[in-house]
């Protein structure tokens, strides 16, 4: 009777964290009745394998559960990398050119964005189960960047930066720390008047460095009418080289189609969905092969549910089959991560996703051929689809997943929160 009462208490406190405290016997019962232990749970829930289906009373089984979620972690992770650099960066670098940024805007707008997206919903996630933590996430995630990562990215891959830029945005960053510092020092406390300006001086960093560029390609433009000497021929080079974002578009001939419509079908779409290294297979080493062979199913996963559009690709690296089959999965499946509990009409908002986009596929899949790129297919399609379909909901997976190894672990709330906001 008193383990019922004090269980009761766990749940009503939604304290998960704290499922260790309770005996043996009644761990699984509790992660199963418990709501906040089966917040967010989407396909695997992490708790109830480990104390409803594995011994935990046998350390040995114990640390093989803990050991397996965290390869599946690491995992999920690595996903994420190959996600980053196959479809983020030829996205954003097709986006600058197309909005005719030079490197420093493209860096301080689309590349702060899309780096920051995964922190901003990894922040929103966890303030919508912990309020109190989301100053400290999005604190340790500003630290980690500017130590950690800015230093393995200075030691491995030495670059050249532009003095006058690196004094701009570092006084910017020195502005946006020192108010900080002030507004939580004050007798008032931190109010919403109070914050706005902090909001406020990342925009003031974009204008400014959108006045930088225009200022730029107007020296350009007046050094390229007045060049008549080797120095300022120089200088108009230096200059130039400041200004473009090299881009190689192929060009995409629309005229050569010939044949049927359909012509190579399942052969495109394979070889655009499987495109596994095999001269590289057979001339690796054992750790070469198998590396190869546990990258390739989450390459794969990620090209079905992913579009890109790279311009840099012979006929921007379309398949029919493909696009056709990601207009449909592709929103399922975020409304799948993103409103799986919500209705519409008695239906799940998921399967109506299904309902209205399987026309849309079919239609395009219609009127499409495989041996020519559609005019749609280009920057837009990449730009709204992009981002979400993975990074999105790996924020929540991977935060639930490490939640649940530290209360396994018996760490303490903070210590899980720190740990997964730097990461």
């Amino acid at each position: 009777m008193v383990i019922d009462v004090w269980t009761r208490s766990l749940q009503h406190h939604d304290a998960c964290n704290k499922v260790n405290h309770l005996p043996e016997p009644q761990r699984c019962r509790f992660v199963r009745d418990t709501a906040d232990c089966r917040d967010n749970m989407y396909l695997i829930n992490y708790l109830t394998w480990h104390y409803c289906h594995v011994d935990s009373r046998n350390m040995f089984n114990a640390f093989w559960s803990m050991l397996a979620m965290t390869v599946f972690a690491s995992y999920i992770f690595w996903m994420m990398q190959i996600s980053v650099g196959a479809y983020f960066c030829p996205t954003l670098k097709v986006l600058a050119d197309t909005f005719r940024m030079n490197e420093n805007v493209a860096g301080v707008t689309l590349l702060t964005i899309a780096n920051g997206s995964s922190d901003l919903f990894t922040a929103v996630a966890g303030m919508l189960v912990f309020s109190k933590w989301g100053f400290l996430v999005s604190m340790t995630q500003s630290l980690f960047q500017h130590t950690f990562v800015a230093g393995m990215v200075i030691l491995t891959r030495p670059f050249y930066v532009e003095p006058c830029y690196f004094l701009r945005d570092f006084g910017f960053l020195f502005l946006n720390t020192a108010f900080m510092d002030f507004i939580h020092k004050r007798e008032s406390g931190i109010t919403k008047l109070g914050a706005i300006p902090g909001a406020l001086i990342y925009l003031v960093h974009v204008f400014v460095a959108v006045i930088d560029q225009r200022l730029l390609t107007a020296r350009v433009h007046h050094l390229q009418k007045i060049e008549d000497s080797e120095q300022q021929a120089e200088q108009l080079e230096e200059l130039k080289r400041q200004t473009e974002l090299g881009v190689h578009r192929e060009r995409i001939d629309r005229s050569a189609s010939r044949g049927s419509a359909n012509r190579h079908l399942f052969q495109q779409f394979w070889e655009s969905l499987f495109r596994f290294d095999k001269d590289k297979f057979r001339r690796g080493s054992f750790g070469v092969r198998f590396y190869l062979l546990v990258k390739e199913p989450m390459e794969m996963l990620l090209r079905l549910l992913v579009p890109v559009v790279d311009v840099e690709r012979p006929n921007h690296g379309w398949s029919k089959l493909l696009c056709c089959l990601q207009f449909i999965i592709a929103p399922t499946y975020i409304f799948f991560i993103l409103l799986k509990d919500v209705s519409l009409l008695g239906t799940a908002a998921y399967i109506m996703t299904f309902y209205i986009m399987l026309p849309l596929g079919c239609l395009i899949f219609w009127r499409t051929r495989t041996d020519t790129t559609p005019k749609f297919f280009r920057e837009p399609l990449s730009i709204w689809l992009c981002p979400w379909p993975w990074r999105r909901p790996c924020a929540p997976w991977e935060m639930h997943l490490q939640r649940k190894r530290a209360a396994m672990g018996r760490l303490p709330a903070s210590s899980w929160r720190w740990a997964w906001s730097s990461l």
